[in-house]
């Protein structure tokens, strides 16, 4: 049976895949309260891509988000202001929505389920192309990724890089 969570959830007009890394700047008072509240307990919270809406709260506008996201782990804090913190996530695993609710202060609520990891599988020969030119970008991305030699042949680990 897979495991099911309860998580805040976090939609953004972008993915975030396992194994990858995303900035971003905090300021609406729902996910600094989350924010605070994951650094405490030292949990994950969800990201999920917007199918439709925008990322900071109108009143009154509907925003709706695909089904599967992916667990996000701060690994970076910093309080630039006690209304503004920069964080850095680091991407977990894939999980899938089975039901959400939202608080009062607009923050999601999802009962989620862990889905399996991705296989292993080799990467194929018409994709390795890829592998010389995220060698060549990702030490510009300031040390976010310290691939594993065995990543570079991994199709699901080269097909996220690409992607992201």
């Amino acid at each position: 049976m897979m495991q099911t969570l309860s998580i805040p959830i976090f939609p953004l007009g972008a993915t975030l895949f396992p194994a990858g890394m995303m900035a971003l700047k905090i300021f609406e008072v729902r996910y600094l309260d989350m924010t605070k509240k994951c650094l405490r307990e030292n949990t994950p919270f969800g990201i999920i891509t917007l199918d439709q809406g925008a990322e900071v709260q109108v009143a009154g506008k509907q925003i709706d988000f695909f089904d599967v996201g992916t667990l996000a782990t701060i690994i970076h804090f910093e309080a630039v202001q006690p209304s503004l913190f920069m964080i850095r996530c680091q991407g977990g695993q894939r999980f899938e929505v089975l039901s959400t609710e939202r608080q009062a202060d607009g923050l999601n609520l999802g009962t989620v389920r862990m889905l399996p990891q991705a296989p292993t599988v080799p990467l194929p020969p018409e994709y390795a192309h890829f592998v010389p030119l995220l060698r060549r970008v990702l030490p510009e991305l300031g040390g976010l990724y310290t691939p594993q030699d065995s990543d570079w042949d991994d199709a699901d680990w080269v097909g996220c890089r690409m992607a992201e």
